[in-house]
């Protein structure tokens, strides 16, 4: 019976020592779990002092950039400490509780593995010795988990209190009520680089090099698919993407709006309705072809304020928190299809391509439109004789300035992007023009339907049709959809699904590939891969090389009809019912 005895004395010893150690790593993991929470509220991650300083020098100095990038690494690095803690207080949350079972369950052994071996009783005697000591011990353990289960509610109160997405949207709404306090600044360069801020991306280029693209997901499964969300309104709009915040419009023939998406997590923060603005109206020159052209302008944004028109021209400034800074409409534009163009940002400067049909007496009403982009007051407007059109101007560097480039029937025209004042003309365009111009190899690339790809010196003056055309094509031009290229190869799609691939200084014709559908989204070059979206919801990867290579096929499961974006890592795609956010599964 020794043996015995001295088993169930060591039985007890060994869970009394383990509901130590239990009990000890509990409390440390308390410890550290209390002295984070009361350093993880949120008015200490908004409120850093090193912050508020650099916002201050900001007001009295807004057009300070080097101020400008510094807040924002402070602010993210504010943030990133913040969700540290925040995973480390997630972390103890399993911890804890974990620790707290395994003491109890050794309390519970201890109490049962106590005392002596019950013994024969002799006639008549009742053991009543031993049930004092057994009762304390089960009071103990019923002591211990009424304190415990009270720790891991407390423990629950450090972590329960704040809502991450809120947070984020918490942060960017008061960093934008404070910057928008002083006069409107345009970002560096390298920011817009970083974001998706207008038509196929910085530069209008639709070209992300250091950055590797999604190839397999599932939008049946959802695999690789971060969110998806139900559209409000119907668009052929692209969205576009600021930090955390993704930008896109909605309309119908009678109602116009924005929305404002948190990137991350695809949460809808705010909508805003445009509503009937003076002078305005539900007026249209032509019937719209087609139901999401009412809303077929992709927005613009400078990373404080978004800007969006509307196919009946409307033309609104929001912040970004929805709130209105200035709209004004501008009119019914006259133009066959419904007027699509895209705004573009330069420095302080919104432009809009306002290309129109001849009035019934032959005249021509088109005109480039300069905005201050602060007051929405009109700086400049420029008489063009051309026809209408539904491209969006091109900002190209040319020998140290910066030139704005139009397209429209006949004439590829390069202004000044600061004064607007014409430098050249090339006479080459002859029918409808929907492609955006693009640069590439130190040319301006641009096409018509059914007509000519051009390539264009643009360091001319004067009308130079005749000396600054470097090279052209007839066969596989661009009629709808913008051309993408990555400064050596061009990649030029059409409608019908031909997409072709040029070498971009000299014009030579590399390989053709006709694809399955047909098509109206503009491809985009990811790192080495090409998007393309048919109509019929396919999405085509194929490597932008100078051979075909396909890489995968992606059904989408909807109409699609809008440019793709892409920032953060993420590819973002407008369907005719959902928003996408995509990061693959390679």
């Amino acid at each position: 019976m020794a043996p015995r005895a001295d088993t169930a004395g060591t039985a007890r010893t060994t869970a009394l020592r383990t509901a130590a150690a239990g009990m000890a790593t509990a409390l440390v993991v308390l410890a550290v779990m209390t002295a984070v929470g009361l350093r993880s509220s949120v008015s200490a991650t908004l409120d850093s002092r090193e912050l508020a300083g650099l916002k201050a020098a900001l007001r009295n100095d807004p057009a300070n950039e080097t101020l400008k990038q510094r807040i924002r690494e402070v602010d993210l690095e504010v943030r990133r400490k913040y969700f540290e803690r925040q995973r480390l207080l997630n972390s103890g949350r399993y911890v804890l509780p974990a620790a707290l079972v395994l003491v109890l369950a050794c309390l519970h052994v201890a109490a049962y593995s106590g005392g002596k071996i019950p013994q024969p009783l002799k006639a008549g005697e009742r053991r009543e010795t031993e049930a004092p000591g057994r009762s304390a011990s089960l009071r103990s353990v019923g002591v211990v988990a009424l304190v415990l289960a009270g720790v891991v509610v407390f423990a629950g109160t450090l972590t329960g209190g704040i809502d991450e997405t809120a947070l984020r949207r918490l942060c960017a709404e008061k960093n934008t009520a404070k910057v928008r306090s002083g006069p409107v600044a345009y970002p560096a360069d390298t920011e817009n680089r970083k974001n998706w801020p207008r038509f196929r991306g910085a530069d209008g280029a639709g070209y992300v090099p250091e950055a590797t693209g999604p190839s397999a997901w599932d939008v049946a499964t959802g695999k690789g698919v971060i969110w998806k969300e139900v559209l409000p309104m119907k668009g052929a709009s692209s969205p576009v993407i600021w930090g955390g915040r993704l930008f896109l419009t909605g309309a119908d023939k009678e109602n116009r709006e924005v929305y404002c998406y948190e990137s991350v997590s695809g949460e809808l923060l705010w909508t805003h309705k445009v509503g009937r603005l003076p002078g305005g109206s539900d007026s249209f020159y032509a019937e719209l072809w087609n139901d999401e052209t009412y809303a077929a302008s992709t927005p613009a944004t400078d990373g404080t304020r978004v800007y969006a028109a509307f196919a009946n021209g409307d033309l609104v400034c929001l912040d970004f928190n929805g709130s209105r800074q200035w709209a004004r409409s501008l009119g019914v534009i006259r133009n066959s299809y419904g007027f699509s163009t895209s705004p573009v940002l330069y420095r302080n400067l919104l432009y809009l391509q306002l290309d129109q049909a001849r009035t019934e007496d032959g005249r021509t009403v088109s005109r480039l439109l300069a905005v201050d982009k602060t007051t929405g007051k009109d700086i400049r407007s420029v008489n063009r004789p051309v026809l209408d059109s539904w491209s969006t101007p091109l900002v190209m560097a040319v020998n140290g300035s910066d030139q704005l480039i139009t397209t429209s029937s006949p004439w590829i025209i390069g202004y000044d992007a600061a004064t607007t004042e014409e430098i050249w003309r090339i006479d080459r365009l002859d029918t409808e023009v929907v492609a955006s111009p693009v640069a590439a190899a130190g040319r301006v690339i641009a096409g018509c339907s059914e007509y000519e790809l051009v390539a264009v010196d643009p360091s001319g003056s004067g009308e130079v049709s005749k000396t600054h055309v470097t090279w052209f094509a007839e066969e596989d031009v661009p009629d709808v959809l913008t051309p993408v290229t990555d400064g050596r190869l061009l990649f030029v799609a059409d409608a019908h699904g031909m997409l072709s691939c040029y070498e971009a200084a000299t014009g030579k014709r590399l390989w053709n590939q006709k694809l399955e559908g047909s098509f109206w989204a503009s491809p985009i070059i990811i790192g080495g891969r090409l998007y393309l979206f048919s109509k019929d919801g396919k999405c085509h990867i194929v490597e932008a090389a100078d051979s075909y290579r396909p890489v995968a096929l992606i059904d989408m499961g909807e109409k699609i009809s809008a440019t793709p974006a892409f920032a953060g890592g993420r590819l973002f795609v407008r369907g005719r019912r959902h928003l996408f956010c995509i990061c693959g599964d390679d």
